[in-house]
């Protein structure tokens, strides 16, 4: 795929509300309170694409055994996770599943929806655990996700590091859409921490 802008003669009245969308929230996201200001984010070279991915950690209190369920859980995604419509299972066995996801966008106007094929595996260490999520198809040109999840060093908490890579296939700058990831890394990891806060499975 190019590395250069996304452009056209006319950009569509739903792609200037997406823009418009993700310029107010930036806005909003610049202050912070301190749970927030926990998680650093980053955007990173995506090979072979001008978009970035998005990349945000965190270190959360509870240890991996309480929070690994959660993510695991992915026809629940939907309760919590930012701008879920739906999550469904359509297979799985053992460690690895199909689902069916659906997201909302430009202010809900837009719904992005893929099969995702979702798997997890220790990475190395029997105590890191990696889950990974590939896009099987949808209406989007590219999806790809992943958790990273490890032991603090006093074995009590959990270092977790979340990157997502979506290329939505709209008229809109690489640069935008790269922001777009780097926020949605960081408003994952944030639902991700008030779920485990809320105790729910």
């Amino acid at each position: 795929m190019a590395a250069t802008a996304r452009t056209g003669p006319r950009i569509p009245f739903l792609v200037a509300i997406l823009a418009l969308s993700i310029a107010f929230e930036e806005g909003a996201a610049a202050s912070k309170d301190p749970v927030v200001a926990a998680i650093t984010t980053r955007q990173v070279a995506e090979a072979g694409s001008g978009i970035a991915r998005g990349e945000a950690e965190t270190q959360l209190s509870e240890p991996l055994e309480a929070i690994l369920p959660i993510l695991q859980d992915y026809g629940r995604y939907a309760q919590f996770m930012p701008n879920f419509r739906r999550s469904r299972v359509l297979a799985q066995r053992g460690a690895r599943a199909r689902v069916y996801m659906e997201v909302s966008a430009a202010a809900g106007a837009l719904t992005l929806w893929g099969q995702l094929d979702l798997r997890e595996r220790v990475d190395g260490d029997p105590e890191r655990r990696v889950i990974e999520a590939h896009l099987l198809e949808g209406n989007i040109d590219a999806f790809r996700a992943e958790w990273r999840l490890e032991p603090t060093a006093d074995g009590d908490g959990t270092n977790i590091a979340f990157q997502i890579f979506v290329d939505p296939d709209l008229p809109l700058p690489s640069s935008l859409i790269s922001r777009e990831n780097e926020r949605a890394a960081r408003k994952t990891l944030e639902a991700l921490r008030a779920r485990v806060e809320e105790g729910l499975p």
